[in-house]
């Protein structure tokens, strides 16, 4: 009895004390022990959630006219190939037609045909870049170019269209008089073999007795079939007018559909030809321009600090292309101070030192704009003003980056 009255009373004790001791946790402790964070859960949820907000970002930024259009670009550039191919099919349909009696070998029909539309396709392809280029580029009128063109344009579109003439032509297979029935079809059937059964019977020698109770009924029939087959044929007539204007209706609808599908065809392949010309010619000028801003930025804090004096130049530029980054001199030569200087800025500005094609590149598009606005200047394109000023703007940079080349790299 002592025994458990001492234990009872430990057990009274250790609750006692594990009350006092829960007691004096906070909340905040208690929630944390009963669901304990997790670091690399917390750091899991940010990183996911960054990599999605990263996705939002880069799908909403802002892009270049190359990175906005290069799907729909390329999209087109396959197009136009596409669309040339189904031109050739069209116009297939014409030119069989015409040569089958000039050309009895289908082998060698088929490989003329194709070989003479390749040819117009190529020519009308060809046609078109290289006229482009000329007066977008070199500001040139293409006359040739443009009736070259022009007369590929003219021979695809005739024969395009001719071709779907001849398929419509082709596939017109309107329903015959013969492929309808009446209703008087199976009766005259029905008493044809009556009068058959009636004559195999009562027939003597090949012959009946037109005055026999059989050859009363026999003539009668004959006579009944007779009326049959004219009504017959009446209704036949009538069934088959109906039907054949459905069928022509129905034909002009496809016809005109097939026409359409040709000039779509050849406006199409232009369509498809321009667009992608566009998009190369203004996405190359966009990356002109940025690289020209880049440049010009640079030049501006460059050329104050250029020698001028002819062996100063020389030095310059030896020690342009010798030093590189943390390079040291000792020397007190002052033309050398200005050329260490020189290089000094431009590695301190993060700037990239100029190589001879990229300067090559800013020279050749300042001619080309040259040249444009003294060609709108003669041909009275523009405002005269605002073309002197860019003549002279460009002028001036042209000259200047010549200076700059030929002191740096000559």
């Amino acid at each position: 009895m002592a025994n458990t009255f001492i234990m009872s009373k430990d057990k009274r004790q250790g609750n006692s004390t594990q009350k006092e001791r829960l007691s004096s946790i906070s909340a905040s402790e208690v929630q944390k022990s009963i669901t304990p964070t997790d670091s690399s859960k917390e750091l899991l949820s940010n990183d996911q959630k960054d990599r999605q907000l990263y996705k939002f970002a880069k799908k909403f930024q802002k892009q270049d006219y190359y990175d906005r259009n290069r799907f729909t670009a390329n999209v087109t550039h396959l197009l136009g190939y596409l669309f040339s191919a189904a031109s050739i099919y069209l116009s297939f349909a014409f030119l069989d037609t015409h040569l089958t009696n000039d050309v009895p070998i289908k082998e060698v029909r088929y490989s003329v045909i194709i070989g003479i539309l390749l040819l117009v396709e190529f020519v009308k392809h060809t046609a078109l870049h290289t006229g482009f280029k000329a007066f977008f580029v070199y500001s040139k009128k293409p006359i040739f170019t443009s009736l070259l063109f022009v007369a590929a344009v003219s021979l695809s579109l005739y024969l395009c269209i001719n071709g779907t003439s001849e398929l419509n032509r082709n596939s017109y297979q309107p329903p015959q008089i013969t492929d309808f029935t009446t209703h008087y079809d199976s009766k005259i059937a029905n008493l044809e073999q009556k009068n058959k059964n009636i004559y195999k019977r009562n027939s003597w020698k090949g012959k009946l007795n037109a005055h026999s109770q059989a050859g009363k009924a026999y003539a009668k029939n004959e006579t009944l079939i007779s009326e049959w087959k004219a009504a017959a044929e009446k209704e036949r007539t009538k069934q088959h007018e109906q039907a054949l204007s459905d069928y022509d209706h129905k034909h002009g609808k496809t016809s005109m559909l097939r026409s359409f599908i040709g000039y779509f065809v050849e406006a199409s392949i232009l369509f498809c030809v321009i667009f992608y010309l566009t998009f190369c010619y203004r996405s190359q000028l966009e990356h002109l321009l940025r690289l020209n801003k880049k440049y010009a930025f640079s030049l501006d804090s460059v050329l104050p600090k250029m020698p001028t004096n002819t062996n100063d130049i020389a030095v310059a530029s030896t020690n342009q292309k010798k030093l590189k980054i943390g390079f040291n001199t000792n020397n007190d030569n002052s033309t050398n101070n200005d050329a260490n200087h020189l290089i000094n800025r431009q590695i301190t500005n993060n700037e990239k030192i100029f190589s001879a094609d990229d300067i090559d590149t800013l020279i050749k598009h300042h001619r080309q704009r040259v040249h444009a606005y003294n060609n709108k200047l003669k041909n009275g394109k523009g405002n005269p003003n605002t073309n002197r000023q860019r003549v002279a703007k460009h002028t001036s940079e042209y000259n200047r980056l010549t200076d700059l080349k030929n002191r740096l790299y000559s």
